[in-house]
């Protein structure tokens, strides 16, 4: 789908990352994992964020919800890493829905709806990361999740799927990539691939400049040579 910008999204399960790699690769938007539930933080969080800003790609961080863990201590959870990084404009920060720790549909809905207003009242209208199967089945109808930009996940489809609750997308996390190590993971670990909309840039104001790919220059061939100059010989190489 040459119509998107590529993305990845990346934690500490890629190990550390070689963002040049990741810039060579084509990528021109990233997500960070910043922060889990309580009090649990991201061990390559900062020098994932100093590696996408050093290569000039675009990112935002993200945050997995955990359901039995109030949203103002979530909320506390991630707005700590959001302010170590000395964020200027705000980037976006989305939550990610996917485990189920044993609350109510309706339990969740309404303790996400409060972490959703918080990161508004604080920061800007956050994202929402989901699968249809995880969003359907564990989290309640509301109508103002639609508001909420979506990063969808479904793996290996011609189309996304959606959650009940959106009609579109502006992220699509659409495959798992083996070679990791092509986009920057250690070792070549597993990272997850997206396509992203321009909109969702525009969405928050972040500026992508595609630069283009360097024609390739030719080579010039190289030709053993051997000059005799009054009985001395020299022997090298000449170009031409």
């Amino acid at each position: 789908m040459t119509d998107y910008l590529l993305g990845v999204d990346v934690s500490h399960w890629q190990g550390v990352m070689d963002w040049r790699k990741t810039k060579d690769a084509g990528v021109q938007f990233a997500f960070i994992k910043a922060t889990e539930g309580l009090n649990w933080y991201d061990p390559q969080f900062k020098a994932n964020v100093s590696g996408a800003r050093e290569y000039e790609i675009p990112f935002g961080i993200y945050h997995y919800w955990r359901g039995l863990v109030a949203p103002e201590l979530q909320f506390a959870n991630i707005m700590k890493s959001y302010e170590a990084i000395d964020i200027g404009d705000p980037i976006p920060i989305a939550i990610d829905v996917e485990s189920h720790d044993g609350p109510t549909p309706t339990q969740t809905r309404n303790m996400l709806a409060k972490f959703v207003q918080l990161l508004i009242d604080e920061t800007i209208l956050p994202t929402m990361y989901t699968s249809k199967e995880k969003w359907d089945r564990y989290v309640a109808e509301y109508d103002r999740w639609k508001e909420l930009p979506l990063w969808v996940a479904n793996w290996d489809a011609e189309e996304p799927v959606l959650p009940r609750d959106w009609s579109s997308w502006y992220i699509w996390q659409h495959k798992v990539e083996n070679n990791g190590y092509k986009y920057g993971a250690e070792q070549g670990k597993q990272i997850d691939l997206d396509y992203v909309k321009d909109a969702y840039l525009d969405f928050y104001g972040i500026d992508v400049v595609v630069e283009p790919v360097p024609q390739p220059q030719p080579t010039m061939p190289e030709i053993l040579t051997e000059i005799s100059i009054n009985g001395t010989i020299y022997r090298g190489e000449m170009r031409r």
